[in-house]
């Protein structure tokens, strides 16, 4: 259970950090914009107002914390919700122990950067960019989760919509199929 803590909070680390800079910035170039008209308009000494800007940094900090943590939570349990994340894991009994420390990359390829970087220990990613040398996966069972059905189209205001089109044949055809098997899809008659 020590392990699944860790793992989890290294999992909020990265969001909760950016959150904390970002925010400490704002407000730090704000009170700083401050300080530097004391000095530069009202001639106040350097070193007072360098004094005056570090006490106001407990300040700042008390206010940065909060929102770092909220834009933490907000971007773990969005992601989860989006991607039926929280069905695989309630289904297999992990939930309770994960859901407070679950922190998701915005996007599968940032997630894949956490896992290949080492900044985490496990993530969830699609198989279709699992499959590198620096990512050792197992695949979650599919009875788990729901299915992610996603479709491909040729959008109406492309300029050459007859290159989209072979191209949609090309992925559904005899030599498309099994490249789109090999990294997990499920094309239209196989399932």
């Amino acid at each position: 259970m020590r392990i699944l803590r860790s793992y989890i909070l290294r999992l909020h680390l990265v969001p909760f950090l950016l959150g904390f800079g970002v925010v400490t910035f704002i407000l730090e170039m704000d009170v700083l914009f401050d300080y530097l008209d004391l000095v530069v308009n009202r001639g106040v000494a350097p070193g007072i107002v360098a004094q005056l800007f570090l006490l106001s940094m407990g300040y700042i900090v008390a206010l940065s914390l909060p929102c770092s943590v909220l834009v933490a939570v907000l971007m773990t349990f969005g992601r989860l919700s989006q991607d039926n994340e929280i069905t695989a894991l309630r289904a297999a009994g992990v939930w309770d122990a994960l859901k407070p420390r679950l922190v998701y990359g915005e996007n599968i390829r940032h997630a894949l950067q956490f896992i290949e970087t080492g900044a985490v220990d496990a993530g969830i990613v699609a198989l279709s960019v699992a499959d590198t040398p620096a990512v050792r996966y197992v695949p979650i069972d599919p009875a788990l989760h729901a299915p992610l059905n996603q479709i491909a189209a040729v959008v109406k205001r492309s300029t050459r919509p007859e290159l989209a089109l072979a191209f949609l044949q090309f992925v559904n055809g005899p030599e498309g199929r099994p490249i789109m098997k090999r990294y997990g899809f499920l094309l239209p008659g196989d399932f």
